[in-house]
C-alpha cells in the first residue's frame, strides 16, 4: 500500500512539473507575438474599365517583404483616407483612393496574432438624397482579409 501511495505522489508531482513547464512555454509564445515593422499599401491600375467606364486597380498590403493582393477596386491610385469614420482610425497604417464620386478606405489593425484588414466604402451623395436617408451617412465597413502574422 505505501509503495502505491509513493507511485501514485511521483506521477502527480510529475504531472505538475509537466503543467507549469506547458503553461511557461505557451507564455513565451503569446508574448513573442508582434506586429510587422513596416506595413503599407499600394495599387497596380490593371487593363480594362468597370461597368461605369472607370478605371480598375489592384489593392495590396504590405506586410515586411510580404505582399498581399486585398481587393479590386473602381479606384485609379491610393493615397490619403477620405473622412474616415471612428471605426477606421487609429490603424497601423491607411490609404484610400477615389473616382468620380466614388471611394474606398483601407486600414490594417493587429488583432492578437493576425493583421485584420478593413474597408470602408465612401460616396458622395447629393444632399437632397441624404435629407430623405440619413441611414445612408452611416459608415461602410467590412473586414475583407485576415492575415495569420
Amino acid at each position: 500500500m505505501k509503495k502505491l501511495i509513493l507511485f501514485l505522489g511521483i506521477i502527480a508531482l510529475i504531472n505538475c512539473w509537466s503543467c507549469t513547464l506547458d503553461s511557461s512555454r505557451k507564455t513565451k509564445v503569446e508574448s513573442e507575438i508582434t506586429k510587422p515593422k513596416n506595413i503599407s499599401f499600394s495599387s497596380k491600375k490593371i487593363k480594362g474599365i468597370d461597368e461605369m467606364g472607370g478605371p480598375k486597380s489592384k489593392i495590396f498590403v504590405h506586410l515586411d517583404d510580404n505582399k498581399h493582393l486585398i481587393d479590386v477596386e473602381s479606384i485609379p491610385s491610393l493615397k490619403e483616407m477620405m473622412s474616415p469614420s471612428k471605426e477606421m482610425k487609429n490603424s497601423l497604417s491607411s490609404t484610400g483612393g477615389w473616382w468620380a464620386g466614388f471611394g474606398a478606405n483601407y486600414a490594417a489593425f493587429l488583432e492578437g496574432d493576425k493583421i485584420i484588414i478593413k474597408k470602408e466604402i465612401v460616396e458622395e451623395i447629393p444632399e437632397a438624397i441624404l435629407n430623405k436617408n440619413p441611414e445612408l451617412l452611416k459608415p461602410q465597413v467590412t473586414i475583407i482579409k485576415e492575415i495569420k502574422y
